[in-house]
């Protein structure tokens, strides 16, 4: 069932086996069982973060968590620049909070361009042509990959079950970097 507005990105809903979340362009959550197409839910995000797109999801405790990454978040004195962060919905109100924020590193780092997510590890290309990492759920910046010297970062992805994070840059250039994500509590 479509949701009556333009769905930009999808993804499916760990730890339920039959959901599938996505964002559409009226910066709405919107839940589908993926058994029977049905809509279960749509939900207002807000429009303080405009063109949010949802990179993960999970459920726990009757609660979903979503993962969104925000490509034209303004400044904000409360939580800086956000790049990505995770919003908890209560599926049968509809209300929703915000739990984490991942702020962008300090100038002159730019702004989120594309991104992507592993686990609890985000990555994202931005303006300055670097790649920065982020842990989640800690909503730190744990690393800066700077523009190479044959050019800027242009996509970044992981790798398969997170084998590492892949760059490129436009004239084709493949870089694959490994990446550990810190354990908790370690320094």
């Amino acid at each position: 069932m479509p949701p009556e507005e333009t769905v930009t990105a999808f993804a499916e809903v760990e730890g339920m086996r039959e959901a599938l979340v996505g964002t559409t362009a009226a910066n709405s959550i919107v839940v589908w069982n993926l058994k029977t197409g049905q809509l279960l839910r749509k939900m207002h995000v807000g429009y303080s973060y405009p063109a949010s797109i949802c990179h993960r999801a999970y459920s726990d405790s009757g609660l979903l968590f979503v993962v969104l990454s925000h490509p034209h978040a303004k400044e904000s004195e409360s939580c800086g620049n956000p790049a990505f962060r995770v919003v908890a919905f209560n599926p049968r109100t509809g209300r929703s909070r915000g739990v984490m924020f991942s702020s962008l590193p300090p100038s002159p780092a730019g702004r989120y361009l594309e991104g992507d997510v592993w686990d609890t590890a985000g990555a994202a290309v931005l303006t300055s042509g670097a790649v920065a990492v982020w842990d989640l759920l800690r909503g730190c910046c744990t690393a800066l990959l700077p523009p190479g010297p044959a050019g800027r970062w242009a996509l970044a992805r992981w790798a398969t079950a997170g084998a590492g994070l892949l760059a490129g840059q436009r004239d084709g250039t493949v870089r694959l970097y490994r990446y550990r994500q810190p354990q908790p509590g370690a320094a």
